[in-house]
């Protein structure tokens, strides 16, 4: 008995998991007298055949007349809807079977028009139709057995409902195809070669690369070529894609926002030096207030460049300009030759944790001069001296402060202190962050070639 209407709505499950075929009104008994259904055996059927009849493309056209097909279009096999009912057999439900598992495996039409004569063009040229080209999760083995359930030649189809449901069971126990599951990862591999060599950079295009790599591992466990081209892919890398380079620039922001608030914080221990200047004593209040304002400007410079990370060059060049002049001043503390350098090798440094190579140059640069142009300005007596020569010694002129004995070593020792532990402690922290990040990533890389250790070793002998 042939069905030649089976179709999911006329598939039910029972209450216990058992499984209904209905609706066999026009079902054919193999052995029965052959009925003449078509205007001419043999003959494609088209709008003459069909009449005027109106079809919805999803409904059941019944046997009501000579000329006019019987079952559902969507599902037909292309001999059943040409009319050429002698031809009809149990290949005919096979097929349907097919078109049912196409739509159970992509939960899609499984053949789709605008009108019922679409529908009806389509099922008579009887295209292939791959699952897998839909859902590309779908199983090779399944993808197959649908496509050749499926298939226009009756010959090439499963030669009986029963040969299609072993195949299905085959599945379902266990049983793959070996060599298809090989013949598809190495086509994987190819598209992940191509890819490479394409230098495929545009958005997405390394995450699908990835993706292929991972179908051929899926495919082909043992596959070497696959587990070469993972290993090359996440360990050695290549152009980050825009997708990675937008996360790694957040990531970029949010620390940079944290180096700039070391920083605010470098800037600020300056002013624990008021202590140490009321104790030695001030001669020269505006000297000690300037600086004073100058620190609390590079303090709010430093602040600011964490919010300001698009403006990075220009935010660097203001906080350069600044410490320039904060040395320049601070010169007067005790000369260019004590504080000063001091003072500019921690702030060269303390930036340098958390910026790039151009603004590094920048900043330098603007320090550089903040410690040459005092020298510059007494050289020019622009400046009051604050050093001279006398029988072979140094003797300093200060400024702003006092200098008494004790007082003077304090504040020596202090500034001595202060600035080689903080460069200290803060490179000393990126530092550490970045033996984390680096031990990090050699760990995934060792865990990964260990997966393939083999392949890899060969790679590299």
């Amino acid at each position: 008995v042939i069905h030649r209407d089976i179709k999911p709505a006329n598939i039910m499950l029972g209450r216990f998991g058992e499984v209904h075929l209905l609706d066999w009104g026009i079902a054919k008994v193999l052995d029965a007298p052959p009925v003449d259904t078509t205007a001419d055996d043999g003959a494609p059927l088209g709008a003459d055949a069909l009449g005027q009849s109106q079809i919805d493309p999803g409904s059941d056209v019944m046997l009501t007349a000579q000329g006019e097909y019987v079952g559902t279009a969507v599902y037909m096999p292309p001999e059943q809807v040409r009319g050429r009912q002698s031809e009809v057999d149990a290949r005919a439900d096979v097929f349907s079977l097919g078109a049912t598992l196409y739509e159970i495996l992509t939960r899609d039409r499984f053949r789709d028009g605008q009108n019922s004569m679409e529908i009806l063009a389509l099922a008579a040229e009887c295209p292939e139709r791959r699952p897998s080209d839909v859902a590309s999760d779908v199983p090779p083995e399944l993808d197959e057995i649908c496509v050749r359930a499926t298939a226009a030649d009756p010959a090439k189809r499963f030669q009986s409902a029963s040969e299609l449901a072993e195949a299905v069971e085959s599945y379902l126990a266990g049983d793959r195809d070996r060599d298809l599951r090989r013949s598809l990862a190495a086509e994987h591999v190819k598209t992940v070669r191509r890819r490479l060599q394409q230098d495929d950079s545009r958005e997405g295009g390394q995450v699908e690369t990835m993706r292929e790599v991972v179908r051929a591992m899926a495919l082909d466990p043992e596959s070497h070529e696959a587990q070469k081209l993972l290993v090359e892919l996440v360990v050695e890398g290549g152009e980050m894609p825009p997708e990675a380079a937008a996360e790694y620039r957040a990531e970029e922001r949010r620390v940079f926002r944290k180096n700039a608030r070391l920083g605010a914080f470098g800037y600020s221990t300056l002013l624990a030096g008021w202590p140490f200047a009321l104790a030695v004593g001030i001669r020269d209040w505006w000297a000690i207030s300037i600086i004073t304002v100058l620190c609390l400007l590079c303090i709010a410079q430093a602040y600011r460049m964490g919010q300001s990370y698009e403006r990075r060059i220009l935010e660097t060049s203001i906080l350069g300009l600044l410490t320039a002049a904060l040395l320049v001043v601070a010169s007067a503390w005790a000369g260019p030759f004590v504080i000063v350098p001091t003072l500019a090798s921690a702030a060269v440094a303390l930036h340098a944790t958390g910026t790039t190579k151009s603004e590094r140059r920048v900043y330098a640069a603007f320090v550089t001069t903040g410690v040459l142009l005092p020298f510059g300005l007494e050289y020019l007596a622009l400046y009051p001296p604050a050093w001279t020569f006398e029988a072979g010694q140094l003797i300093l002129h200060p400024r702003a402060l006092n200098l008494p004995e004790q007082g003077t070593i304090i504040a020596f020792a202090w500034v001595a202190l202060s600035f080689a532990a903080l460069p200290a402690f803060f490179i000393g922290m990126g530092r550490d962050s970045l033996k984390k990040a680096e031990r990090k990533l050699f760990l995934q890389a060792w865990n990964l070639r260990q997966l393939f250790a083999t392949e890899t070793q060969a790679t590299r002998d």
